[in-house]
Parts: C-alpha cells; sequence; structure tokens
C-alpha cells in the first residue's frame, strides 16, 4: 500500500509541472507560491493540505524531479542559473565566482543567440 501511495504522489507532482493549464495546478501553484512554468529542485515550504505536505516531502519531489527531463527550446522559460536544465543541479551551485543577483533569474535565451523551434513529442 505504501508504494501505492507514493505513486500517486509522484503522478500528482508530475502533473503540477507538466500540466500547468489544469485548473486545480494553477490553484495549487497560486495558493502555495509555485511557478508552474519551472522545475524547481524544492516546493515552497508553506503549510497546506496534507496533499501538498506529501507532495513536498523530499522522498517524493525528489524522485519526481530526478526522473524529469524537459525540453529547453528556445530558453525562454528556463533559467540559466537556478533551474536543473543542463546537469542534475543548478548551474549556480558549479559557479566559480558568486552571480550578480541581477543575473539569478536570466533565461537560457538570454546567454544565447541561436534560436530553435521546438518540436515536442506531441508534435507541437
Amino acid at each position: 500500500m505504501e508504494e501505492m501511495n507514493q505513486a500517486l504522489l509522484m503522478k500528482l507532482s508530475w502533473e503540477i509541472v507538466s500540466n500547468s493549464d489544469k485548473l486545480w495546478v494553477k490553484v495549487f501553484c497560486s495558493k502555495y507560491g509555485l511557478e508552474s512554468s519551472n522545475l524547481p529542485m524544492a516546493l515552497p515550504d508553506k503549510p497546506g493540505s496534507q496533499i501538498w505536505r506529501a507532495v513536498c516531502s523530499t522522498s517524493t519531489w525528489l524522485a519526481t524531479v530526478q526522473g524529469a527531463r524537459w525540453f529547453v527550446c528556445d530558453g525562454g522559460r528556463a533559467r540559466f542559473w537556478i533551474d536543473c536544465w543542463a546537469t542534475k543541479y543548478p548551474l549556480i551551485n558549479l559557479a566559480l565566482h558568486p552571480i550578480p543577483q541581477e543575473l539569478i533569474n536570466a533565461t537560457v535565451s538570454e546567454y544565447t543567440n541561436v534560436k530553435y523551434k521546438c518540436a515536442t513529442q506531441e508534435g507541437g
């Protein structure tokens, strides 16, 4: 039964990061301060429902994040320094020097001059 519960929580976690257009995901993201367009390494630690607390548990969220991959496409949504778009960890953890505060939320597209069209598995 514990494995089934874990699987359900991971499914809910995946829904949060992959289906930002669903109403319940928008409500959760708004209520708990999560940007649904990005894949954070940790969720905001806010009091909430039992479901939210279970999804936020370290083991559930990390298992979801570690199994996830995303399309960077043109880089307009992937934050260069704090999203895990290139490696298992945010690039800010690998920086040799402190990153200026005004660059922390810069996107990948701000660091490249190449424009790509993105074709996902759904053909879009």
